[in-house]
């Protein structure tokens, strides 16, 4: 669905196996949100599903860096939204700054 000038992102989803699975493996934005579905963290990927999963299994960046340890830790939701990188990128801008674990 395309609401204004950006596609909309898609509502909450539980950060678990089963939802993680049937994401689309397209390029996108992605939002992490604990459990008070409080943002914590907007990022890009070429690969969300990929992402995703890294996230959820604590591999690459989710298993070293002491920031995504936190973070892994305290995600409960997500949302996700399918677009091209260049616009990705444009709403990751926007939204980064409200972010938790996002390092500016």
């Amino acid at each position: 669905m395309v609401r204004g000038r950006y596609p909309v992102f898609s509502g909450f989803k539980k950060f678990n196996k089963i939802n993680l699975g049937k994401e689309k493996r397209n390029e996108g934005v992605y939002k992490y949100y604990n459990q008070d579905k409080t943002l914590l963290y907007v990022g890009v990927s070429n690969e969300v599903k990929l992402r995703l999963l890294s996230a959820y299994y604590g591999r690459s960046d989710y298993a070293v860096l002491e920031n995504k340890k936190k973070l892994r830790q305290n995600i409960a939701y997500y949302k996700v939204k399918y677009c091209g990188l260049d616009q990705a990128r444009k709403i990751e801008h926007r939204i980064k700054k409200q972010c938790k674990y996002n390092l500016n």
